[in-house]
């Protein structure tokens, strides 16, 4: 029950979760150049172990489509969905990591093509703070989506782009201090090579790309099939080095595909059904060779240098759907120290999820997800090679129930089953959402 739920939960242990959040705007300059700045802070305690967390606390600043945000944000990359089982470059899984970035507000139309043409780009930099195996290692996102658009009467939207990640600097336990300074900003911009003078890299940083690359290729469609009925399709295409930046991910299989369907016109339906499938198994084949034109090997969300790899707080930022090896029960003291974090990241996954609501009070979301996880390849190392693939469900259940006014009650109980590992919790809250003056 921990996994897409932000960081929230911190393990599986029954507990008590206190939460209040509070956000705000203002308008700060008004007429031909509007300019609106708004702030959002959430805490959280744990009654039962007697912890708290600050899971939100950021300010922002936007005029018209641009954004900059600072602080502690909730910030995805390219997860279209509530109902999704996660997207494959940032979820909703983790906790949001401390950063400052420039975003367009979703699509904004590119200037004198009346709106035919639209893009969609973001530039941020993070910190992912000292719980790592390189503590202080620092984060760089950017990405560029374009989308042409059929117009009234075409009611069609095409889209694509690249999303794109690097993990630098920091300190780690053999190489020490890596040197953090613009021409490596620039480096892990670009994803070139390190400066052979460098002393602070490695060969690896030296022969392919300074830290560690990794994101996705996007491509997606949407479409008014009837009043007030739309479908979106789309892919996300995962790669680790630079020959997936230039191939656009058509050299495998391996994705998340797709499929949204929205409607508001029938009250009895779901308004909201969504359909995914995972495959992570190929990741360009189990060998790395440069020297015999081998490009295989990606072996997703992990680094040999920066072994936590795509992480935080021991969460994974992308897909939940593989697994850390703080969800192996019979992980071995060794292995804890010298395995990489992705323990299982090569997966096969069914997910459906459906959102309603019943009389406009009673609102459910169910998602229901299985896997088939083959840990990773051999080749690879590790002791994580589940050969004829491991089973894994994922059932999800959650009701809303809006009372008078402000007030509303929520339930939900998820059951995670198979031969990775067990899980049943209950959850139950109220809520209260409204002004407060002061």
């Amino acid at each position: 029950m921990i996994f897409s739920q932000g960081g929230r939960w911190a393990d599986q242990q029954a507990s008590a979760l206190w939460g209040a959040e509070m956000n705000g705007g203002y308008t700060l300059v008004d007429g031909k150049l509007p300019l609106k700045a708004s702030y959002g802070v959430e805490g959280l305690l744990n009654t039962a172990s007697g912890q708290s967390m600050l899971r939100k606390a950021y300010g922002t600043l936007q005029w018209e489509d641009i954004i900059i945000k600072a602080g502690l944000f909730e910030h995805t990359v390219e997860q279209h969905s509530d109902l999704s089982s996660g997207s494959l470059a940032i979820s909703n899984n983790a906790r949001p990591i401390p950063g400052i970035g420039i975003y367009t507000d979703d699509f904004m139309d590119v200037p004198f093509t009346y709106g035919f043409f639209q893009v969609k780009a973001g530039l941020g930099h993070f910190w992912m703070g000292q719980n790592r195996y390189v503590p202080g290692t620092l984060l760089h996102e950017k990405y560029l989506i374009g989308s042409v658009n059929g117009g009234k009467y075409v009611p069609v939207k095409v889209w694509g782009g690249l999303v794109h990640f690097g993990q630098w600097g920091g300190t780690h336990p053999r190489f020490g201090e890596a040197t953090i300074n613009f021409e490596n900003y620039i480096r892990i911009l670009l994803a070139q090579s390190a400066n052979i003078n460098d002393e602070s890299t490695t060969g690896s940083d030296q022969v392919n790309a300074l830290g560690n690359h990794l994101g996705i290729w996007t491509w997606g469609l949407e479409a008014d099939l009837v009043k007030d009925v739309s479908l979106g399709l789309s892919i996300q295409k995962p790669y680790e080095d630079g020959s997936g930046q230039t191939d656009a991910g058509f050299r495998h299989f391996d994705g998340l595909y797709g499929m949204v369907v929205k409607q508001t016109r029938w009250s009895y339906l779901p308004s909201e059904f969504t359909f995914e499938y995972l495959n992570t198994t190929e990741q360009s084949g189990p060998t790395h060779d440069l020297s015999q034109g081998l490009y295989g090997g990606d072996n997703y969300y992990n680094n040999s240098y920066y072994r936590s790899g795509w992480t935080y707080n021991n969460l994974i930022l992308g897909s939940p759907l593989m697994t850390t090896k703080k969800r192996e029960s019979q992980i071995t003291d060794e292995e804890e120290l010298n395995v990489q974090s992705i323990i299982n990241n090569r997966v096969k996954a069914f997910h459906i999820g459906l959102k309603g609501s019943v009389n406009n009070q009673l609102v459910y979301q169910l998602l229901a997800t299985h896997s088939q996880n083959y840990g990773i390849y051999e080749s690879l190392g590790g002791p994580y090679r589940y050969e004829s693939g491991k089973n894994q469900s994922y059932l999800y259940l959650q009701l809303d129930y809006q009372l008078k006014k402000d007030w509303s009650v929520n339930a939900s109980i998820a059951h995670d089953f198979g031969e990775i590992y067990q899980s049943t919790a209950l959850r139950a809250g109220i809520a209260w959402t409204g002004l407060w003056r002061y």
